[in-house]
């Protein structure tokens, strides 16, 4: 897993969660956030398997990922994502994780 600055993550976080007064309120501001970011159709890696993420969905607790494997779709955590291209997705990721760590 690639480090990213505190710093950069930060500012991520603080970009999702601006004008957000609760928990619920940030944790929609991320989805929101992730779904506007993150652009579909893009590649990443599953447990080792090449897939393509078709849908970022903000559930309320938890954002998804619509994945296709093998002619079928499949719902994820956004979490298990790797090896995202383009690659400065794993980005928004690691700052969704840190600001899950830290709520």
């Amino acid at each position: 897993m690639r480090h990213y600055s505190e710093k950069k993550l930060d500012k991520l976080i603080e970009k999702a969660t601006i004008d957000c007064y609760s928990d619920y309120e940030a944790r929609s501001g991320f989805g929101a956030t992730l779904e506007d970011e993150l652009t579909v159709p893009f590649r990443a890696t599953v447990l080792g398997e090449d897939v393509v993420v078709n849908e970022i969905i903000d559930k309320g607790d938890r954002i998804v990922a619509v994945i296709r494997k093998d002619k079928k779709l499949h719902n994820i955590s956004i979490l298990d994502l790797k090896d995202m291209k383009p690659a400065n997705y794993a980005l928004w990721i690691e700052a969704y994780r840190k600001f899950l760590r830290e709520s």
